[in-house]
Formats: structure tokens, sequence, C-alpha cells
């Protein structure tokens, strides 16, 4: 694959970057987690043969006021995980009106 030093982002797309992680090639993608979950953990499957997590980075969309932003840290959010090929989100009450995303570097088990 081509390497990107700024890939175009699309939801949802692998890139290859140009950072090695323990020697391993980083790739980079975010992942539309959805509507968030009512008062609840709501987990969703990658498909990336990740073999280590590098970083990940949480966002959040209101459709109701248009205002983006990278939640760290919010009243109704409560956890955020990814661990063994799932992102995992917690809240502790209803926010099914936010649309969250999942920035994710991680290097794979196939490199």
């Amino acid at each position: 694959p081509t390497e990107r030093i700024n890939p175009p982002m699309e939801l949802n797309t692998e890139y290859r970057t140009t950072e090695r992680y323990l020697g391993k090639p980083v790739y980079v993608q975010v992942v539309d987690f959805g509507a968030a979950p009512n008062n609840n953990t709501k987990n969703v499957g990658l498909t990336m043969n990740i073999d280590k997590v590098c970083d990940a980075i949480f966002h959040y969309y209101l459709p109701s006021t248009g205002e983006n932003g990278v939640m760290v840290s919010h009243p109704n959010y409560t956890g955020f995980l990814v661990s063994n090929g799932v992102i995992q989100i917690r809240t502790n009450t209803d926010v099914t009106d936010t649309n969250f995303y999942v920035t994710i570097k991680y290097t794979k088990t196939t490199d």
C-alpha cells in the first residue's frame, strides 16, 4: 500500500502512515462508531488484523447543534476502550443523539 503523509481520511478506510512502531508500519483509520448508547455499553468490532494499538482518539458530533470535537471529559461519557479487535464506549445517560468516531493508529499482525 501507498504511504500517506496527509491522507484524505475517509471514514472506515485504512491508510498506512509513514510512522513506525517497534519496526512495523503504522496504519490509521477513522471508525464510524454510530450513535452513542443509551446509558449502556456499545461495542463495534474491528476487522483490520490489529497487532498493537499505538493511539486512539475519540471524537463526537452533535447533529442538533452541528458541534464537533474531541471528547476528553464529558459528564455523560464514562468509558472508552480499544482492545482485542473491539472499540467499546460506555455512557451513563441517554446520548443517542450523539454520533461517535474513533481515530485509531495500530500495527498489523500481517506485517
